[in-house]
């Protein structure tokens, strides 16, 4: 038997809260932490879409922690990487240098879709996260495992257009790593 089950959700359009419960009894689940968007490390965190994806995030000393990656929609335009454990903030980014770890400042729209979480060598810690906004723009964020952890986040490509072309991404972009010769 696992040593600790836990779920994780939000509000969707009911609020800007993410819950974890500690289900490991299942007959007397614990609410284990609450992240709610409006102040501290969240005060970007708009209403809760995006669905969380639990990963292994790079300490930078060799080790890993679990973390659970989401991000957030209609306030700020940022991503959140919070351990799974306890709540706390591990790394963000995006446009509100004030707000974020990381600073970037093509991060201008919403990002009400999931995150994709990439594990590129199979070691079982997270290398790269790939997200769309509503602005129709496709970026990857390149996960530093060593003990600089700079992480880093590139905007990939533009594809949002104007007008009647204007497109949105409302979904997690589907990655698929593919070997040239």
């Amino acid at each position: 038997a696992p040593s600790k089950v836990m779920i994780y959700g939000g509000m969707r359009r009911g609020g800007n809260s993410y819950y974890a419960l500690n289900v490991t009894n299942v007959s007397s689940p614990q609410l284990a932490w609450q992240v709610t968007g409006g102040s501290g490390d969240f005060v970007d965190l708009g209403q809760t879409w995006s669905t969380p994806k639990l990963a292994r995030f790079p300490t930078g000393d060799g080790e890993s922690v679990p973390v659970v990656i989401r991000a957030q929609d209609e306030k700020g335009n940022a991503i959140y990487v919070v351990n799974a454990d306890t709540g706390e903030l591990v790394w963000s980014a995006g446009s509100r240098s004030g707000n974020v770890v990381t600073a970037v400042s093509r991060m201008t729209h919403s990002i009400p879709g999931s995150i994709a979480v990439v594990d590129t060598d199979s070691d079982g810690v997270v290398d790269h996260l790939y997200f769309a906004d509503l602005g129709g723009q496709l970026f990857r964020a390149d996960i530093d495992g060593s003990e600089a952890r700079s992480h880093s986040v590139t905007l990939l490509a533009r594809l949002g257009g104007s007008g009647e072309n204007h497109r949105r991404f409302y979904e997690q972009p589907t990655v698929s790593y593919v070997r040239d010769g």
